[in-house]
């Protein structure tokens, strides 16, 4: 069935899937693009604050080598352990902890590494073969930086990629650290990009569903504006131009049945209208128009293809039923009262031809303005269906 409303529908619902296939595209390179500038803004603040953590650590080592420099009575040990337990008890956030070495590689504090406190770890490498503590040294002496490596995290053996800040304390020969475990902050990357896309992606198909339901209601407005011929009422040749390819699929699907092209012409239109003006050739031309879409079916298609020329589009079961459909349409035009007086009598030649699945409902078109021309040839006022006359006003 070829209603107006399907049509319409389908063109809007072309033109939705063109939208949401850019609008899902642009989701995925939103996506992209947040997830990396997101990556890269919350790595540099967790750097940020690791390295704030790392000042604050020193600036709590140096007022108590003030402190011990203040009380000599008191051994610098004393005031170096008193160091360590106070870094040692500060955890932050998750897997978050302060460690400490010398400059000769050896550990001096770790809260979840005890077995390595007092170790000489200078020649000891991660993983990925890295020296860590003669890096860690290296950075030391320039004024502090960052380093990347691999080590378990708190209370499991299994290393876990990590950058760490390493701030070195002179008077005491300590290089103080506290790092981010890359593993720990991606499920917060994640977390808050899928939020945002969740979000993004929501409001786009509330945004696409409200387009659907808005287009839907706009289709009849439609129908009366470019879809339609304003003279006639029938729909128009852009129109058709929309939905060839729709009719050209339903036509391959439908199996049981054959689908039609009737091109017709208005017989000695130029006459009229150079006899009786344009305005009685627009009365004629609505007239036809009109017996047109009375007589076919409520389904067919019909379109004023331009000029005094129509097209009718439609499904049939058998070849018998499209001369029929040929020869009513013939006739009913043909019996018009006159729309004015002295008009001539007016008659319509018909050119009928089958869609075929090898060619474009263009080409179906032109083979049926083809069988129109035969029809001129013939005399007029009568039907040519694929070479073949089948009703003429002889015959009735």
């Amino acid at each position: 069935m070829l209603t107006q409303s399907d049509l319409s529908r389908a063109i809007i619902l072309r033109y939705l899937l063109v939208l949401a296939v850019f609008g899902l595209t642009g989701i995925i390179l939103f996506v992209i693009f947040f997830h990396t500038a997101f990556s890269n803004s919350l790595m540099t603040e967790r750097e940020y604050h690791s390295k704030n953590l790392v000042t604050v650590a020193t600036e709590v080592v140096d007022h108590l080598y003030q402190e011990s420099i203040k009380t000599p009575s008191e051994s610098k040990t004393h005031y170096q352990q008193q160091a360590i337990e106070t870094l040692k008890s500060i955890a932050f956030e998750e897997n978050g902890y302060y460690w400490i070495s010398d400059k000769n590689g050896v550990m001096i504090m770790h809260p979840y590494k005890k077995d390595k406190v007092g170790e000489d770890l200078l020649n000891w490498q991660d993983k990925s073969g890295r020296y860590i503590f003669r890096d860690i040294n290296d950075i030391s002496k320039t004024g502090g930086g960052w380093l990347s490596y691999y080590w378990p995290k708190p209370n499991t053996d299994i290393p876990f990629e990590k950058i760490s800040y390493v701030n070195q304390f002179k008077p005491w020969g300590w290089n103080i650290g506290t790092g981010i475990y890359l593993d720990d902050i991606k499920p917060e990357i994640l977390r808050i990009v899928l939020q945002a896309t969740g979000l993004i992606t929501l409001f786009f198909f509330m945004f696409i569903t409200a387009l659907y339901f808005v287009a839907n209601h706009l289709i009849k407005k439609l129908d009366n504006l470019a879809i339609k011929d304003d003279l006639t009422g029938l729909f128009s040749k852009r129109f058709l131009n929309e939905v060839a390819k729709i009719i050209e699929q339903r036509a391959q699907r439908a199996s049981d049945r054959k689908l039609a092209v009737f091109f017709l012409d208005i017989d000695h239109f130029k006459y009229i209208n150079d006899s009786f003006g344009h305005v009685q050739g627009d009365s004629v031309i609505k007239h036809v128009a009109h017996t047109i879409s009375e007589t076919c079916r409520q389904d067919a298609l019909q379109i004023r293809y331009g000029g005094e020329e129509f097209l009718v589009i439609d499904f049939f079961s058998n070849k018998g039923l499209v001369n029929l459909t040929a020869e009513r349409i013939r006739q009913a035009i043909a019996s018009l009262k006159h729309p004015f007086p002295d008009c001539p009598p007016i008659t319509i030649s018909i050119g009928v031809t089958l869609y075929k699945e090898s060619e474009t409902l263009k080409d179906t078109i032109q083979r049926a303005d083809d069988m129109l021309y035969q029809a001129k040839e013939n005399g007029r006022n009568c039907s040519v269906f694929e070479g073949i006359v089948v009703s003429n006003a002889e015959k009735n």
